[in-house]
């Protein structure tokens, strides 16, 4: 008896919210051990049926479709003797090989294939059980036909009950913590964790990149990712003498290739790597830094440890300019929120706060500038704010202050690049391609809606529990969710875009554990209704962080088992080796990725490098630019990716070059002469 009134008190004395939240979390980590989103393969074999009157048949097999979830065939394939299409993305059977794969065992399985005239039977056999079915349709169809197979180690009912069971016990666990954190908080010494904790940053950061970052991964060979893959040749191409934009061009600024270069200097393997712990582990400090500025030490690293969590849903290959970004972001959101705390003492903006803020607006340049989009709209809210309390000496004295730190970090960029004669490729580069680039305008459906708002949800509860704060930081907050909603809502659905609105995370973390409006005056009717948002909200980001997260560590994992010297990089390879070594400076790839020219450690001869698609959709002086390179004759090996459209280039091919090798859609094409 004494337990329960000691554990109703507790609860009255902290946040009900926060008791929901755990609530949520608990059932959301358990659904992710034992419910549906716990994935665990099983062994399928598929076999192609030899017809009994020996006609010409086929068979090709698309994916599955497992709980309303999309499995591609490549991601499912282990081995056997079929014929992979990498532009359709599937495999069609050669003879009566089976094609073995690793499927997810779910409740409610339906195996995908083709069906038409020309397709025979298939057999699949998972684990005892056998199914034949006959793909012979009078018409192709469309989408293929879908052959359901029921196999499932528990019953839906048996995981709902080990889903509750589980999250009961995250929850007792995390509600007894919560218990000793209550009981003992005066007693705890938050200074010595504090220390503790801030030494753990690094390994932590360290851990969770080991864990969660695939193209800078030192444990995987011949994968650099796909952007990745990219920073990285201009990175090694710059420490060759190869200056960026004017010899080998990219639309990010030119910190993401200093960064590469820096890593490439320090390590060709853990360079890059230990760069990124280093910007991570800055992060982790803004986060920690900010949570405690708004409650304390408890808060701060209750706050940087949930956004590390939240950083696991939208983390991508790893290493792209969102991430280097972050710990400047991080520092200047941390400014914002300090300058929002004395808004009851002096209202006045210090101008070393503007230095610092010109100084993150600068890196964002250098980055990628859209990346500072929050920052700006905090930075015109107190603008705003400033005019109306009418401190115009102050609103110049930070101009000033903004001015000096904006051209403190960039100006030794444009001298260098100046001094180098690339002044106008650099503004091309960092500024006029981009917006040409990010005028188009993307629509989304509304499963993509629902995901910008997930992504987007500690923005979101950033402005909607700051409806009693002070007026400049509840616009603030509204300005900046707006912005956000309306710029993420007109681009592509990239996660790691994402990664610039991790310095909310610790503001929402701190807003809803004060929740100042949750008293004993408050109707029951609001406590449950808002409760039930927050618990139903809570299930699903957590559930879609822990769905992410999962993923992501299973494909590293696979990677870092078998490596990444699969038949690409083996096709790959072969073609560069018939390259000469004295005719390695006069290659070009067409469309192709950038990996291809790392895999053979070459550096291309003309700035267009790869996805040539791309910039010519972009800039019609671009394509003038490529058509009197091709014409020139200049390369003296040419790769051709023949999935993307290369019909302009296709004649001088056939008049001025031969083919050497053709895989996996890649064309290797040498100078007659």
């Amino acid at each position: 008896m004494h337990l329960f009134k000691r554990i109703l008190g507790i609860i009255k004395r902290t946040n009900p919210i926060a008791c929901i939240a755990l609530l949520a979390c608990a059932i959301a980590f358990a659904n992710t051990v034992i419910g549906t989103n716990n994935i665990v393969y099983k062994t399928v074999t598929i076999t192609m049926e030899e017809p009994s009157d020996g006609a010409q048949t086929n068979v090709t097999f698309r994916g599955i479709m497992a709980d309303g979830k999309w499995y591609k065939s490549f991601l499912l394939y282990h081995s056997g003797n079929w014929t992979y299409n990498q532009q359709e993305e599937t495999f069609s059977a050669n003879d009566q090989t089976p094609l073995v794969l690793h499927v997810p065992l779910l409740s409610n399985l339906n195996f995908i294939f083709n069906a038409g005239p020309q397709q025979g039977s298939v057999m699949l056999q998972v684990g005892e059980n056998t199914k034949t079915v006959n793909l012979y349709s009078t018409e192709d169809t469309a989408h293929g036909r879908a052959i359901p197979f029921e196999e499932a180690d528990t019953s839906e009912s048996q995981k709902r009950a080990c889903t509750f069971a589980i999250g009961a016990i995250f929850f007792l666990i995390g509600f007894a913590l919560l218990v000793c954190y209550s009981s003992y908080h005066s007693k705890i010494n938050w200074k010595r964790v504090e220390k503790i904790y801030l030494f753990a940053l690094v390994p932590a950061s360290f851990l969770f990149l080991i864990t969660f970052s695939l193209s800078s991964n030192p444990f995987i060979t011949d994968f650099w990712g796909y952007d990745g893959a990219v920073f990285s040749l201009i990175g090694k191409g710059w420490a060759n003498g190869y200056l960026p934009y004017r010899d080998l061009f990219e639309h990010k600024g030119p910190l993401t290739f200093l960064i590469f270069l820096t890593g490439n200097l320090i390590s060709e393997t853990w360079g890059l790597f230990l760069v990124q712990c280093l910007f991570l582990s800055i992060s982790l400090l803004g986060g920690y830094l900010i949570g405690k500025t708004l409650g304390g030490i408890s808060k701060g690293i209750v706050s940087s440890i949930i956004m590390l969590f939240f950083f696991s849903m939208i983390i991508d290959e790893g290493a792209l300019v969102e991430e280097f970004n972050l710990p400047f972001l991080m520092i200047s959101t941390y400014l914002i929120v300090r300058y929002f705390n004395q808004l009851n003492v002096d209202v006045k903006h210090p101008p070393r706060f503007a230095f610092v803020h010109g100084i993150t607006v600068a890196s964002a340049l250098c980055l990628r500038l859209t990346n500072c989009i929050a920052v700006c709209f905090f930075i015109l809210s107190i603008v705003l704010f400033l005019l109306i309390k009418r401190e115009f000496n102050n609103i110049i004295q930070n101009a000033v202050a903004f001015s000096l730190g904006f051209c403190a970090f960039i100006l030794p960029f444009i001298l260098y690049f100046a001094a180098h004669g690339a002044l106008y490729d650099l503004i091309y580069g960092t500024l006029l391609f981009n917006f040409q680039y990010a005028s188009d305008v993307v629509q989304h459906s509304q499963e993509d809606w629902e995901k910008i708002i997930i992504y987007l949800f500690p923005v979101i509860l950033s402005a909607l529990l700051s409806y009693k704060k002070h007026p400049l930081i509840k616009g603030s907050m509204i300005l900046t969710t707006i912005g956000m909603l309306i710029w993420f809502g007109r681009i592509s659905l990239f996660p790691h875009y994402y990664v610039v609105i991790l310095p909310f995370v610790p503001i929402a973390v701190s807003f809803l554990t004060e929740m100042p409006d949750l008293k004993e005056s408050v109707s029951y009717l609001y406590k449950i209704s808002y409760s039930a948002l927050v618990l139903m909200i809570t299930i699903n980001v957590v559930s879609q962080i822990n769905n992410s997260a999962l993923s992501k560590r299973q494909v590293i994992a696979e990677l870092q088992k078998i490596g990444y010297d699969n038949a690409y990089t083996m096709a790959v390879k072969k073609q560069g080796s018939l390259i000469p070594s004295s005719e390695k400076d006069s290659v070009i790839a067409f469309n192709a990725k950038a990996d291809w020219y790392l895999l053979n450690n070459i550096i291309p001869c003309y700035r267009h490098f790869n996805f040539q698609y791309i910039r010519n959709g972009v800039y019609d002086h671009i394509t003038q630019e490529d058509s009197n390179f091709y014409n020139s004759l200049s390369a003296k090996w040419i790769v051709v990716n023949t999935k993307r459209d290369w019909s302009f280039l296709k004649p001088i091919l056939d008049e001025s070059y031969h083919i050497m090798n053709e895989s996996y859609d890649l064309a290797l094409y040498q100078r007659n002469f």
